[in-house]
């Protein structure tokens, strides 16, 4: 018992197929804000400004201007636990991370950066204000 309407389908047509469909797949929409994805010393980075700055962190941590130098750092964000008619229960719960692009020690102290190009997403903005409330860290935005 075979499938109605495909009695007279080739393998040629089905290859023809799969190969307008590969076409189809390749073919990616360009990235919201415009970024290239770029892999320095086999890491990949979101954008050129990203690969740049850590290019130039890189130098100054090989010249001994900062130390402790990491990628992608994350920084849970937490909001306290409610009861039903609003009151603290003093217990905090985890909600969402803030993932940081760079962080390192600099003379001592714990430097926060970020490589943005656009500063408009929502999203960032409310994370960044959430941890600068939640653990006094200023942002530095590259």
């Amino acid at each position: 018992m075979g499938s109605r309407g495909w009695e007279h389908v080739t393998p040629a047509d089905v290859e023809r197929r799969n190969a307008r469909r590969a076409v189809i797949v390749q073919a990616t929409k360009p990235a919201k804000y415009r970024n290239v994805k770029t892999v320095v010393d086999g890491q990949r980075f979101d954008s050129q400004r990203e690969a740049e700055h850590w290019i130039a962190l890189k130098i100054r941590e090989q010249a001994g201007e900062i130390t402790q130098l990491r990628r992608q750092v994350p920084f849970p964000l937490y909001a306290p636990v409610r009861t039903a008619d609003r009151t603290a229960t003093g217990v905090m719960v985890e909600i969402c991370n803030y993932v940081c692009d760079y962080e390192w020690s600099e003379q001592g102290r714990r430097v926060v950066a970020d490589a943005k190009g656009y500063r408009n997403n929502k999203i960032y903005l409310l994370k960044k204000k959430w941890l600068e409330q939640q653990e006094g860290i200023v942002i530095l935005e590259l």
